[in-house]
């Protein structure tokens, strides 16, 4: 059964938190914290990749980004909230700009687009659009987990 928090029937497991530091493994000067979730799905093969995943919370897709970073990209818009919901680092994209959304919608396919090079799903979630500043973003487990109340 699709669920927040699952994919194919396997639960998220996070690789990589919230406001870590990145260390000696700090892909860029100027990214000085990771900024979400690095999601991976533990047991199944490729860590997941390949296999569709739901959005965490509902909203309307507001922006497709693919960037060298952050690779194929999707952002919700969480109005509820007045929050915007970013994941990174799709294979591919399954919604378009100005779908609505919610937490049985396939958004996309688990993928390693982007500089980081191995198969997860990066989610966070900010007042931005884009992201920034770092005092905008906001600590995404919440919803991964289900503890903020659906609309």
């Amino acid at each position: 059964m699709w669920c927040p928090g699952r994919v194919g029937g396997q639960a998220w497991t996070i690789a990589f938190g919230f406001k870590q530091a990145y260390g000696a493994a700090q892909f860029s000067s100027d990214v000085p914290i990771h900024r979400g979730i690095d999601l991976i799905v533990t047991g199944a093969a490729n860590d997941g990749r390949g296999q569709s995943y739901l959005a965490f919370y509902p909203g309307v897709v507001a922006a497709l980004t693919h960037d060298p970073f952050g690779g194929n990209g999707i952002i919700i818009w969480d109005a509820k909230n007045q929050l915007y919901h970013r994941y990174f680092h799709s294979d591919t994209v399954l919604v378009s700009v100005g779908q609505h959304v919610d937490t049985t919608t396939p958004i996309g396919v688990v993928g390693a687009t982007g500089t980081e090079g191995f198969p997860h799903l990066h989610y966070e979630v900010a007042r931005n659009i884009n992201g920034d500043p770092v005092c905008c973003l906001v600590d995404p487990q919440p919803f991964l987990h289900g503890e903020v109340p659906l609309p």
